[in-house]
């Protein structure tokens, strides 16, 4: 089932961000935004990671898709997530999530991290893990998404750093460090360049049950030792704990009982922390669906032709360091709109946003083309007598082939796989690259067109760079 989520402020960043306005105005409204819209949190990705465990062959894509939507099952039936993980929108094999409390957000990765032990995957032959990053931040939330350097870091994190089964987890300025809270936990600090940043960081991991029923007892009787009436109120107030009767400790028991728990003594005391600093704690209601197994679109082998165009823009590195990244969120959205309004004059479909791409699906090849060629029109109106890094820059990828996608966006087929490369990896700004089945359709039903031959050291697949012949 497809991720319905609100948000509240999401209307009125896109409102803000759309104005077609000068460089002092934008200015600002990112002063506007930030102080009146920034919602501070956690971003947690976690990765879904499969492999083979007695070869090198990679998992059929059709098998890659039963696992992910067996995995989304089984968090769904054990409940993983909720007001304190809130499940922000899957994307393939990533799960992007966000917290309004450090301490729940690593509580739910650990809680994924013990669940995908549990999928049925149907296969003696399949090593399937789960990897996760967390940074804690200012998020800008829009319906189904959100942007923020948390996210960027967490992304970071999960992705390029992590290797299959560890949690990375950051929380960069914040104090007191919500890793402190943990004592069921063990923190191994890090630290990694990505892209020209170092991101300092712990390993989470935890601790053997031997050592979680010691720390537990230690904290026991520290707790009984002291005297203070601050501490006498603590324990006053606080629920029980929940704790079993032998050192066999249970995470998902302990997790259950974090959850039923409001007030539990570590959110509770980490939260009043944060209140003291003038942050807002509190969680707000979404509109979270119950997260059901997917299936694709047919029964049986499911692949269909298609025609699939990726859009990618150039640039989030620079321009969110230089000026932050509602600047280059502005850019996201205005691009988002030249795609809404251009494709409603073709029979496509945008399937899905993912970060500053847009996918989109076609009957014909000849209305994807020219659907682009209609967005970059557009395009062109929106970057007239502006400056170079408030301009929007674009490429593109076209590919026509059988692929499946499901209900929730995931894409499974070599079609994809080519649009993918051809905008992401090979393409450069203002590229509109298409495979050799594209070129063989335009070839067939119109002669307005021009193609170039693209080489390519890496002796990938034959493409060519479109352009449109002038009448």
């Amino acid at each position: 089932m497809v991720v319905k989520r609100s948000s509240i402020n999401g209307p009125k960043i896109e409102r803000m961000l759309l104005e077609d306005d000068d460089e002092e105005t934008s200015r600002s409204n990112y002063q506007l935004i930030r102080q009146n819209y920034a919602s501070p949190g956690v971003a947690v990705i976690l990765i879904i990671r499969m492999s083979r465990l007695n070869s090198n062959e990679e998992i059929e894509p059709l098998d890659e898709l039963d696992i992910i939507q067996k995995t989304r099952a089984v968090f769904s039936e054990k409940n993983v997530f909720n007001k304190q993980f809130q499940l922000v929108k899957y994307d393939d094999h990533r799960i992007f999530v966000m917290s309004t409390d450090p301490i729940m957000a690593m509580k739910g990765m650990l809680r994924a991290k013990e669940l995908i032990g549990t999928v049925d995957i149907n296969s003696d032959d399949v090593n399937l893990q789960i990897t996760g990053g967390c940074e804690y931040g200012d998020l800008y939330e829009l319906p189904n998404d959100y942007f923020g350097n948390p996210v960027n870091i967490a992304s970071k994190l999960a992705e390029d750093t992590a290797k299959p089964g560890q949690l990375l987890v950051s929380f960069g300025s914040l104090s007191p460090n919500p890793i402190n809270f943990m004592p069921r936990v063990t923190f191994f600090p890090s630290v990694v360049e990505v892209s020209g940043v170092s991101i300092e960081h712990y390993i989470m991991t935890q601790k053997p049950k031997s050592q979680l029923f010691r720390a537990l007892s230690d904290r026991k009787v520290k707790n009984r030792s002291s005297g203070s009436s601050s501490n006498r109120s603590l324990r006053a107030t606080k629920s029980p704990s929940v704790r079993p009767s032998t050192p066999k400790m249970d995470l998902e028991v302990e997790y259950a009982g974090l959850m039923a728990q409001s007030s539990s003594s570590l959110g509770a005391e980490y939260a009043k922390v944060i209140m003291s600093k003038g942050i807002n704690m509190r969680t707000k209601e979404r509109s979270v669906g119950k997260h059901l197994p997917l299936q694709p679109k047919k029964q049986g082998p499911g692949f269909e032709s298609m025609v699939l165009l990726q859009s990618d823009l150039s640039g989030f590195t620079r321009l969110t360091k230089q000026y932050g990244i509602l600047h280059f969120l502005k850019l996201v959205l205005n691009c988002r709109k030249a795609f809404k309004r251009s494709i409603v004059n073709f029979p496509g479909k945008i399937i899905k946003y993912d970060g500053d791409n847009i996918i989109c699906r076609f009957k014909t090849s000849k209305d994807a083309l020219d659907c682009v060629f209609e967005i970059m029109k557009d395009i062109q109106t929106y970057n007239f007598r502006k400056k170079k890094d408030y301009q929007i820059h674009i490429k593109f990828g076209i590919a026509k082939g059988e692929a499946i996608i499901s209900k929730d966006g995931d894409i499974v087929g070599h079609a994809w796989e080519e649009c993918c490369s051809l905008s992401e990896d090979i393409a450069k700004v203002g590229d509109i690259l298409i495979s050799e089945e594209v070129r063989k359709d335009l070839l067939a039903t119109s002669s307005d067109y021009n193609f170039d031959l693209r080489k390519n050291e890496d002796d990938v697949h034959r493409h060519y760079n479109v352009t449109k012949i002038m009448k």
